[in-house]
């Protein structure tokens, strides 16, 4: 292996050189530009820019070429932390009207004009806006280039984030039976609830808080499935996700999961479009159920796929109007085509199956339009569209087709002012999220043939039911320049946040639900009828987020102090959350830094708590199941209480070593969360025993992670090699079950139970969900430049688990509930890709992905013990994905 080293020059020399030649130029290395120089550990007081410039050159390995006319008479604020070196730029050069050109460790800085910027290397704009401090322990960047070289099948959020140390994905994910599915898999960080994760774009909250954790695609009266993520994000339309596991920032607030940030770029200056097509089909992809599951499949009942097409279309491109005026745009549709069978009937009126196709398709549009109003003003407006539609029949409902449609569209429009010692940034924003369920007919009806009960069969809908939320935010963030008082530094920010939030059920029309009985005599008779009347039920409801934080170094300690007060006036709560972290550089040179820190999380509330309580009166029973008509038979709301609930929230304690030696980075981390007074229901919504929300919910998680990979990328075999290497392990123990969230039913007279043949406590019970204690990844990407060529390849172990079932009540008099658990295999995966961009063909990239390269598929989800035949679900085989791009 050759390693090649590059050494800063001094930005003496380099400004000389530039002022005797008059000419700003950085030639890209071989193979075209090659990637930002990487992360660096910087002390850079306030100062005047060219000095600073001069710091960060000598301190990050930078040669930066400037002219003296440029940054004379400019301040720069100071730049502290661990921090890529573009965001270093940016923050230097904020407000100064400069832009910083990178070619790997050279940086060209000129006048922010598009003009200047050569066609083959890359522009760093300078936003005039506010910067958020990126904390060096608990976030994860992962950027446009790791995104695109990460296999994924669906191109999702949670595929992207499936093998982060921090993240345990649904244990069904991987599963074969499904894979036509466009669904987004729900994520636990730190063995907290999936349905508390806060999910961003650009800043604005783009988390689903209505029904996340209803999964259920069945054709039900008011059922209306949801995901926790309110947009279907397409990963390859994004420059960049942020992903927060621990040490969060106090901005964050309503939440104790995690915080996933999807970013987009601002203009850079370069006009530019890229088009790509993504292919794969079942029979590119291997995949097999339980035998007691195999008529299922075959059919393409709900929850199954056997036979499907994916066809994936995006477009990417800048467009820019003048120097100051750009937009960025991203478009794409990800198209999957099921074949189902549906129950129907044949020319002699008997029931058969009919083969059909149905579409599950995603459509995404994120687009970003910016705006430089001065050198110290800059203005951005970001829009955001995501559709998911997917279409069901099944072999139970006859001649019945429904279709599920989840669709989120917003807008946000942020204004941003470096002033003299800060900056302020002004967000004002807009999105509603709908989901909706329409299924052809208003009635659905049992056929009954008494006597002939071999031809009872059930056909028809309910009309379209829908949920909804529609929110208004404003969000006020002021960030001040380091200040000075005797030997401490302080980098103050606050932040306040304000939304408006409206949800909604609404039901279009009338629609009915009876048996319809066919008599010996010839006649027929309605049982059974209830009307569920067309209306609405809405909820308003207010929250309020107020936070500020101080980042105070002295010597070679950095301490940050946070505090958020949150509000909201849906159950009337107010909470304080503390955020703290203490970094230690121990040597002084950023190389070996301790970080420590307390912090707590609270979570945000479930709108279906308030929804319930009325959409129960929109029903009617008009003939009761003798087939007598009922007069005045409307149901009275679900008596549901959940008034008295408080906040559930999360206290962590975590850890992190940084060490850094030779090229590689080491990072070994702990976190221990505790899980309080987590939302869980009882009752059955009747007067005499209604739905009770109540805080039993209790758990306890241990994390411990360790991470590896090269700084900056080694060099051999004529190729650039980066490597990344995790390992997790990860102790939960909890009285509820994860997926089912607030729907668990918990009581405060049930704190015992029975696990495998032993009684424990409750709340002394492994995870049920999300469980996986341990994983395991290694990641290689090598690219060989002058051909063209990357290969990435990525190495995953997952750890054997514990599937834990319920199987009943024990024995009197305690009769206390029973689980027992089934041990699921340790299991290895290899995915690969492989990447050609021909230089014959300027432009034209063209890519072959393989998961699950050696086609292992063990069990992944076990059968229950109350079952006696095998309904097992294995891990999906080989999946083979085709893709074709060209950038114009």
């Amino acid at each position: 292996m050759v390693f090649q080293i590059l050494r800063p020059a001094p930005l003496a020399l380099a400004v000389s050189l530039a002022l005797a030649t008059g000419v700003l130029q950085a030639q890209p290395a071989d193979g075209g530009a090659q990637a930002a120089a990487g992360a660096a550990t910087l002390r850079i007081p306030a100062q005047p820019l060219g000095d600073a410039l001069n710091a960060l050159a000598q301190q990050a390995g930078l040669q930066i070429v400037v002219s003296q006319t440029l940054v004379a008479g400019r301040q720069a604020p100071a730049v502290s932390g661990r921090m890529e070196v573009r965001q270093a730029l940016e923050r230097l050069l904020a407000g100064s009207g400069l832009a910083a050109q990178v070619d790997g460790n050279e940086v060209v800085i000129h006048r922010a004009a598009p003009s200047v910027v050569s066609a083959a290397l890359p522009e760093v704009t300078v936003a005039a806006g506010t910067l958020e401090p990126e904390p060096m322990a608990g976030a994860t960047v992962y950027t446009r280039e790791q995104i695109a070289n990460t296999p994924a099948s669906n191109r999702d959020l949670s595929g992207l984030l499936e093998n982060h140390p921090a993240v345990r994905i649904d244990n069904a994910a991987n599963a074969g039976g499904n894979r036509g599915s466009m669904d987004v898999a729900d994520i636990s960080f730190h063995g907290a609830s999936p349905y508390q994760n806060l999910f961003q774009i650009d800043g604005m909250d783009a988390s689903n808080n209505i029904n996340p954790a209803n999964k259920n695609l069945n054709l039900q009266i008011g059922n209306v499935p949801s995901n926790s993520q309110a947009y279907f994000v397409d990963t390859s339309l994004l420059e960049e996700v942020k992903v927060f596991d621990s040490f969060v920032p106090a901005e964050y607030g309503r939440f104790n999961g995690g915080v996933v940030d999807s970013r987009l770029r601002r203009a850079s200056g370069q006009n530019g479009l890229k088009l790509s097509y993504r292919f794969n089909n079942s029979g590119l992809t291997r995949q097999k159920v339980g035998e007691a599951l195999e008529t299922d499949f075959a059919n393409g009942a709900v929850g199954y796929s056997p036979k499907w097409r994916k066809h994936f279309i995006s477009a990417t491109g800048e467009y820019n109007f003048s120097e100051d005026l750009g937009v960025v745009f991203g478009l794409s549709r990800r198209q999957s085509r099921i074949q189902r069978y549906g129950m129907s009937v044949d020319d002699a009126g008997e029931a058969s199956l009919r083969e059909g196709s149905q579409d599950d398709l995603v459509d995404n549009l994120l687009s970003k339009f910016s705006l430089r109003i001065s050198p110290q003003t800059t203005s951005d407006l970001t829009i955001k569209y995501s559709a998911r539609k997917q279409q069901l029949v099944d072999d139970f409902f006859r001649d019945t087709r429904w279709d599920y449609n989840h669709n989120a569209y917003g807008l946000a429009w942020d204004l941003g002012h470096a002033f003299t010692g800060g900056r302020y940034k002004l967000t004002v924003g807009y999105d509603r999220f709908l989901s909706d369920r329409n299924s052809d007919g208003n009635e659905l009806v049992t056929s009954f043939y008494v006597g002939q009960t071999s031809r009872n069969y059930t056909s028809g809908g309910f009309g379209r039911e829908e949920t909804s939320r529609d929110t208004w935010t404003v969000k006020n963030r002021i960030e001040w320049d380091a200040l000075q008082t005797g030997a401490i530094t302080h980098t103050p920010y606050a932040g306040l946040d304000v939304q408006h939030i409206g949800a909604r059920f609404k039901r279009h029309q009338d629609a009915y639900s009876y048996q319809l009985r066919y008599l010996a005599d010839g006649s027929t008779q309605e049982r059974s009828k209830s009307l569920y009347h067309a209306g609405t039920v809405d909820l308003d409801y207010q929250t309020y987020g107020l936070y500020l934080s101080d980042r105070m170094t002295w010597r070679n300690l950095t301490l940050d102090l946070g505090l958020r007060y949150d509000r909201e006036t849906f159950i009337d709560n107010g909470n304080i959350s503390p955020r703290t972290r203490l970094d230690w550089d121990a040597l002084g040179n950023g190389n070996t830094v301790l970080s420590a820190g307390w912090n707590r999380y609270y979570g945000d509330s479930i709108l279906q708590m308030g929804l319930q309580e009325n959409i129960n009166t929109l029903r009617e029973l008009i003939i009761n199941s003798s087939g007598v008509s009922v007069n005045n038979g409307r149901y009275d709301p679900s008596y549901t209480r959940y008034q008295d609930l408080r906040t559930p929230y999360d206290d962590e304690w975590a850890f992190q070593l940084l060490q850094r030696f030779g090229g590689m980075e080491a990072r070994l981390g702990y976190v221990h969360r505790n899980g309080r007074d987590q939302i869980a229901q009882s009752g059955s919504g009747t007067e005499s025993n209604p739905y009770v929300y109540n805080n039993l919910g209790r758990s306890r998680t241990h994390s411990w992670s360790l991470g590896l990979a090269n700084a900056t990328p080694w060099h051999g075999l004529g190729a650039q090699w980066r490597l990344q290497a995790s390992a997790s392990y990860e102790r939960t123990r909890t009285n509820s079950n994860l997926s089912e969230g607030y729907q668990e039913g918990l009581t405060s007279d049930d704190p015992y139970i029975i696990y495998n043949g032993e009684r424990i406590l409750r709340a002394d019970k492994p995870g049920v969900a999300f469980n996986r204690p341990s994983q395991a990844r290694l990641d290689v990407s090598t690219r060989w430049g002058g051909h063209g060529v990357t290969l990435n390849n990525a190495l995953t172990w997952k750890s054997a688990r514990d599937a834990i079932a319920y199987v009943g009540l024990g024995a009197a008099p305690e009769r206390l509930e029973r689980y027992e658990s089934t041990r699921v295999p340790a299991h290895w995966t290899w995915d690969a890709s492989i990447s050609w961009a021909p230089r014959q063909a300027k432009g034209l990239e063209l890519t072959l992905e393989v998961l699950n390269l050696l086609d292992k598929q063990p069990v992944v989800v076990p059968t229950s013990p109350i079952y006696s035949t095998n309904r097992d679900l294995y891990r999906s085989g080989r999946e083979i994905w085709l893709q074709v791009g060209y950038q114009f």
